[in-house]
């Protein structure tokens, strides 16, 4: 599951409109909504984020949470030229087979 805020303003995307300035804000975004979400403990209250930082160092900073059932990454894509959240849930097939070759026979 991938999910994506948009910060560019209205009207059609193309690599012309492209601004690194707004992906590391969009990256900003991400980053803050995802460690407001997992922080430990929870962070209570309404999430804010009112001032996003277009510092381009954000872009090449992936951040990773792992959980028993997959992984959630805030990261961005040069290729793409999106930034964006990446939901990954655990291989159930492979954890299957791999519990099942480690029975006794």
């Amino acid at each position: 599951m991938d999910l994506a805020t948009d910060l560019y303003p209205p009207g059609p995307k193309s690599r012309d409109t492209y601004s690194r300035e707004i992906e590391a804000a969009t990256k900003d975004f991400h980053d803050r909504l995802l460690r407001y979400t997992f922080s430990d403990p929870a962070t209570r209250g309404i999430f804010h984020a009112e001032q996003l930082s277009e510092d381009h160092a954000l872009l090449g900073n992936q951040l990773t949470w792992t959980f028993p059932w997959g992984k959630v990454c805030s990261l961005h894509h040069p290729r793409d030229l999106i930034t964006s959240i990446i939901i990954t849930y655990g291989d159930r097939w492979a954890e299957a087979v791999r519990e099942q070759s480690q029975r006794p026979k």
